[in-house]
């Protein structure tokens, strides 16, 4: 008799279980996923971040009449995966170049001032 009712028990709480379980699993998987994306995401910001940083210094030293396009016509290039995964316009890119542009020329001018030719 108590083996019948442990059999009819066990059917009814291993079904439950695994579903408790297979719950727990997924909601593991999905915080796990989230971070890793938010965390990828910030990593390549930064990447973008410093290529701009280089691409608009030399396009300053270089003497360009337009060192936001020519830095956004470099990351455009150079950057084509990360631009697409961070979904990135060029429009929005442009626009990013020159926020930077400003945020650096205010910081240190000097690195993009040319210097007169004689």
């Amino acid at each position: 008799m108590n083996d019948i009712l442990l059999t009819q028990i066990m059917q009814i709480l291993i079904p439950i279980l695994a579903s408790i379980l297979t719950a727990i699993f997924g909601a593991v998987g999905i915080a796990a996923r989230r971070y890793l994306g938010e965390r990828a995401t910030a990593i390549l910001r930064e990447a973008l971040h410093e290529a701009f940083d280089r691409a608009l210094a030399k396009a300053a030293q270089d003497g360009s009449n337009s060192p936001e396009m020519d830095a956004v016509a470099y990351i455009e290039a150079t950057m084509g995966d990360t631009v697409k995964r961070l979904k990135a316009s060029t429009g929005g890119l442009l626009k990013r170049a020159q926020a930077q542009m400003a945020e650096m020329g205010g910081q240190n001018t000097a690195r993009f001032v040319r210097p007169p030719s004689e």
